[in-house]
């Protein structure tokens, strides 16, 4: 389930073991003394983070194929580092995502710093990307970061306050609060207020048109949004899910032809709100936005968002069993 967040192993294929992995190894250090040499400031030379970064993952390749977590963690790290010193971003993200997937998978390590080291280089990643302007891949970055601190050994049953913020951070940095219709279901653990709106004036209406290029647009932004909504339903956290199944809707609405998508998100949205008992809510949207969308109207996601609706106001249990 996404709530337990236990990463998957993954088995290296074709370790080396005897003599050949013993060979890789030296390799593997041979690689380290050059990114270390290319560091050093000499008379006639500087520090050269380009060829230290590129040793530094051939380094981690050769641990990659020994099958040593920590060492090729350390060594990934270390080539991302540099990577950001050049703005070679798109290289540092990869080796800040692949650092993170091996603190996850540290069986041998207490659970509490695999999830901060991870959370930390996917959050690396995350700022990799966005410094490439790259918002769509920094905002799945960011969702991998949340999930990251998620991580445990059996089935939790609550989700931590941290992880909580950081996932809503997750849904604003695709949708700014301001163009989600359920942006007040946002708990804001820790009293953050939203990066666009005025903290001396939080009431003060703010310019659509302004905010939309702060909007994800990637073709698989509302993928990383209906992630999280998941994860909350999950944890029974239903207020944050509908936010973030707010931010889902608007970035769907967009899309002109996504006639499916944009029914589902809508009984999404009516389901979530009577799961919060707000049966009057529930209703307002549902009349006032959802049935405005002609195409919404033949489709069965309507029907049953009416139908729970109805049954729930008319308290028919009956009803809601079929």
């Amino acid at each position: 389930s996404a709530g337990s967040r236990k990463p998957r192993s993954k088995a290296y294929t074709h370790v080396l073991s005897g003599s050949a992995k013993k060979e890789k190894m030296k390799e593997a250090e041979e690689h380290r003394k050059q990114a270390k040499a290319a560091m050093q400031r000499g008379v006639f030379s500087r520090p050269d983070p380009i060829a230290a970064g590129n040793y530094y993952r051939r380094a981690a390749d050769a641990y990659k194929q020994c099958g040593e977590n920590r060492l090729e963690r350390l060594h990934r790290i270390a080539s991302a580092d540099c990577q950001m010193g050049q703005d070679a971003y798109a290289i540092a993200a990869s080796e800040y995502t692949r650092a993170a997937e091996l603190a996850e998978e540290a069986d041998n390590e207490p659970i509490e710093n695999r999830r901060k080291e991870a959370n930390k280089l996917h959050g690396d990643a995350a700022n990799a990307w966005t410094q490439m302007g790259e918002s769509g891949r920094a905002g799945k970055s960011m969702v991998l970061a949340a999930k990251a601190l998620l991580i445990a050994e059996d089935e939790p049953t609550f989700i931590s306050k941290a992880a909580l913020k950081e996932l809503e951070a997750a849904v604003e940095a695709h949708v700014p609060d301001p163009l989600n219709r359920y942006a007040h279901h946002r708990q804001r653990p820790g009293g953050v207020v939203s990066a666009f709106v005025d903290p001396a004036n939080p009431t003060e209406s703010q310019n659509p048109e302004l905010l939309k290029p702060f909007v994800v647009t990637s073709a698989y932004a509302n993928e990383n949004v209906m992630q999280i909504v998941t994860i909350l339903i999950e944890y029974g956290e239903y207020a944050s899910a509908l936010y973030a199944a707010g931010a889902n809707t608007f970035l769907v609405e967009l899309e002109e032809f996504a006639t499916i998508s944009v029914s589902r998100a809508y009984a999404t949205e009516t389901i979530l709100t009577l799961a919060l008992g707000d049966v009057v809510e529930a209703e307002k949207t549902f009349v006032n936005h959802h049935l405005q969308r002609t195409s919404y109207l033949t489709s069965r996601e309507c029907k049953l968002s009416e139908d729970l609706v109805r049954a729930i106001q008319r308290r028919d249990p009956e009803a809601l069993e079929e």
